[in-house]
């Protein structure tokens, strides 16, 4: 491992990056951990003449990885550690159907619908999750909620909220169909 650094108008940022050899014999050099700024790293190490510490702090840190002793963590979303050792799967085809959608504007004709009926709920995330899903992977209302959980985008609505969805959708079909139509 080895320390980088990357330079712009007003300061110095730091990482910590190693290289590794991938599959085809390319290298390839991987950010290991952002150290920060110039002046994070002074005040963190108390005094300015920081380049020794960071020149050490790589060396130690390449000791415990050969001795197998540094656990490397990558995380898809800056709140949420993954385990190191667990699969993680999601559905990614609902990016090409989210473009269609908003095409179609059916965001719009669900807000205007909202309007009319008074609920707490977000009618759009409601019926963009059941279309993307019944596209995806048809199943019952039930299956296409608990499938949900398995979107990289994940909805906040509850089940109650996808029956009520469709109560108010059966209500407004005819006028969210004309307008789908208009819309393409």
């Amino acid at each position: 491992m080895r320390i980088a650094m990357s330079k712009s108008t007003n300061t110095i940022n730091f990482y910590l990056v190693d290289d590794v050899k991938l599959d085809n014999g390319k290298r390839k050099t991987i950010t290991i951990e952002k150290l920060g700024n110039s002046q994070f790293v002074a005040k963190k190490n108390g005094t300015d003449d920081f380049i020794d510490f960071l020149k050490d702090y790589a060396k130690e840190n390449t000791i415990e990885l050969n001795e197998g002793n540094l656990d490397i963590s990558f995380s898809l979303f800056n709140y949420k550690l993954i385990d190191k050792d667990s699969f993680n799967s999601f559905k990614g085809g609902s990016f090409f159907l989210l473009d269609i959608y908003y095409k179609l504007k059916v965001d719009e004709i669900c807000e205007d619908i909202s309007k009319r009926h008074k609920f707490s709920f977000d009618l759009n995330e409601c019926l963009a999750f059941m279309v993307f899903d019944r596209v995806i992977n048809p199943s019952s209302k039930l299956t296409t909620f608990e499938s949900t959980s398995s979107y990289l985008l994940r909805p906040k609505y509850d089940i109650q909220h996808l029956y009520r969805a469709l109560s108010v959708l059966a209500l407004e079909s005819k006028t969210l169909i004309a307008l789908i139509q208009f819309n393409v």
